[in-house]
Formats: C-alpha cells, structure tokens, sequence
C-alpha cells in the first residue's frame, strides 16, 4: 500500500539528493551518464508527488495559484542554484558543486519532512491521512 504524500513527498526529495550528489562518483563519461540517467528517473516522479501535495493540501478554488507558486519556486530555484553552482565549480570542481547540491537536496528534505503536516488536507490528522489524494 503506498504511503501518504507527506511521507512519500520528503522521500522523493532525500532519494534525488542523493542520486544527485552520486553523479560526482563516476569517473568515465559512461559512469556519469549512467548516473545522471538514474538520478533524472525521479524528476517526473516528483512532478507528480509535487501536484498530489498540492491537490490534497491546497482549497479547490485556490489551485490554479497553487500551481503558480510552484512554477513560480522551481523557475527561481533553478535560476539562483545554477548562478550558485556555476560559481562553486568556478572556486571548487564540479564533483564539489555536485556533493553540495546533494547535501543541500538532503536539508530541502529534512526541512519538509519537518513541515510534512503541511501536506495533509485539512482537517486530516496524521493517522487519517489517505495514501493518495482524495479527488476533488
């Protein structure tokens, strides 16, 4: 039976900063894309937990800015972490720029495994929270 989305949402997050961070391993062309392509098989699945977390947690008539907040936070956090990234691989290496992304990947998730109450729908306590997201 799968977990409910604040369980699985946190997870997602710590299982790609991982996956992230072990692309600085690899020493052959070969090994780095096997690597990145392992790490990419959880971004469409992240997408997916991603709208789940925000049906279940956000009102009906509020999920058009839901969705508009999160394109809004991946666009501005893709924007500073690539600014961020390129000037650690300038002062550092890439494998460095890479263990950091995963290191901060792996606090994003500790964060929202703290504030995982936050993805319940309302009024569901943690013992109540369906597996999956009622239909609304």
């Amino acid at each position: 039976m799968p977990r409910a989305i604040e369980h699985r949402v946190p997870a997602l997050l710590a299982g790609f900063a991982v996956l992230v961070a072990a692309t600085a391993i690899p020493r052959s062309p070969i090994g780095v894309t096997l690597a990145v392509l392992l790490a990419g098989c959880l971004i469409a699945v992240q997408s997916t937990a991603h709208s789940l977390a925000l049906q279940t947690a956000v009102p009906r008539e509020e999920i058009a800015e839901g969705f508009a907040w999160i394109i809004t936070s991946m666009t501005l956090g893709a924007a500073v972490g690539q600014s961020i990234s390129g000037q650690i691989v300038e002062q550092a290496s890439p494998r460095f720029a890479l263990a950091v992304i995963g290191a901060l990947g792996l606090l994003a998730a500790a964060l929202v495994t703290l504030q995982r109450s936050a993805l319940r729908a309302p009024g569901a306590s943690a013992k109540q929270t369906p597996a999956h997201s009622p239909s609304r």
